[in-house]
């Protein structure tokens, strides 16, 4: 199959309003794509009616264009399918048919013979034999089944079955994740013409994310955790070591996001007498960026992730990071140098004391130096490379 030298970019199931690391990994590395994308290199977006298409904040860049599909069909349909047990429709024929009827059959023509980059993790139906390269996050609903009702898990289940088996790639973020995609879909990578797996690490905008001195006389010493209140990003772990220092040492916590585990973290808090703790909820981009500035230590006691943006946002403000090691965590400090300080998953008592270390340490060392290679610009010239090739070998 002869390819354009265009390159799409789906976008379509990207929202402004959800708060997680997938659209801040969907924004960045796009917004990266097109500042280093070739001079005759064409670029198209892909949006949905339903997703602020004109409000995306990358749309200004030169030789890019975009196409906004409209789907209501899909949303009634969904909407149908909700108020029934939809797990009896959940079948690729069934969804290959729907969601064939919403694409306009305009754009199924532009799109033949086309390179598709999908950094949101499942592959649309419309790209069903494009060259396509798509960016998997992770295997949540595999390791953790009890936090997804039955619903979800079986659609999560079908997408990731579907985009493995349809896509000529997958992208992933470190070699712990390609393991877990093997290890619960063998079925798919014991076939001859499994997808290519293309081990990219995650990125961060150095133009943004960047240190600012703050005089420290008479302020508390910060900690920030900057992460939803879900069950494997374990804030449960830290609260427990905090425990152990209220009353003899005054801090100030910082935590963004919500989730289902929040209003526990709450109630411990009101028992602190000299520890703050702040629930600032969700917060836009230069507040984040305050606090990761403002912090003398970024905490992170995740149970899983696919890698972690806000170690390459915290290193980049030049602010230490203390995480959990779980084995994205120790790639990234034994696998790409990164300076991350680690603490036994599960021993609050080791959490307690690595924070207690830091305690009158001054933020000296240069650590935004180490992040320099995963700039979004220098990251995307590797999606480039695949994406340009006639093949992902």
């Amino acid at each position: 199959m002869k390819l354009s030298n265009k390159i799409f970019i789906d976008l379509s199931e990207y929202s402004s309003n959800y708060r997680g690391g997938v659209s801040t990994f969907a924004r960045g590395l796009t917004d990266g794509l097109l500042k280093t994308s070739a001079s005759d290199q064409e670029i198209i977006l892909i949006f949905d009616s339903r997703n602020e298409a004109n409000q995306f904040p990358v749309t200004h860049h030169k030789n890019v264009s975009k196409f906004v599909l409209h789907r209501k069909l899909r949303r009634q349909i969904t909407r149908c399918l909700h108020r029934l047990n939809y797990n009896f429709f959940l079948s690729y024929d069934f969804f290959r048919a729907i969601k064939y009827l919403e694409v306009p059959n305009k754009f199924r023509r532009i799109v033949q013979n086309q390179r598709l980059y999908c950094p949101t993790t499942y592959l649309n139906f419309y790209a069903n034999g494009m060259f396509s390269l798509i960016s998997v996050h992770d295997c949540q609903e595999k390791r953790f089944p009890e936090n997804f009702s039955s619903k979800q898990k079986s659609y999560r289940d079908f997408q990731t079955r579907f985009t493995l088996e349809r896509s000529s790639g997958i992208q992933v973020s470190s070699r712990f994740i390609a393991d877990e995609f093997m290890k619960f879909f063998p079925n798919v990578f014991s076939k001859p013409d499994y997808p290519v797996v293309v081990h990219i690490p995650e990125g961060v905008d150095l133009t943004f994310f960047r240190p600012r001195v703050f005089k420290r006389e008479n302020r508390k010493f910060e900690i920030f955790l900057p992460s939803s209140f879900h069950i494997h990003k374990n804030h449960i772990e830290l609260f427990r070591a905090l425990r152990k220092m209220d009353g003899q040492h005054q801090l100030k916590v910082n935590l963004t996001g919500e989730g289902e585990k929040k209003s526990e973290c709450i109630e411990i808090a009101a028992t602190f007498k000299t520890i703050e703790v702040d629930f600032l909820g969700y917060v836009d981009e230069q507040e984040l960026l305050l606090r990761y500035q403002g912090a003398n230590l970024v905490v992170i006691c995740s149970k899983y992730e696919s890698s972690s943006l806000p170690i390459f946002e915290s290193l980049a403000c030049n602010t230490p990071v203390l995480a959990s090691d779980i084995p994205p965590h120790i790639e990234l400090m034994t696998g790409h140098g990164l300076a991350i300080d680690l603490y036994p998953l599960g021993n609050a008592e080791a959490l307690y004391l690595k924070i207690l270390s830091y305690l009158g340490k001054p933020k000296t060392e240069n650590l935004r130096k180490q992040v320099e290679e995963f700039d979004w610009r220098k990251v995307s010239k590797k999606y480039f490379l695949a994406l340009n090739a006639n093949n992902l070998e």
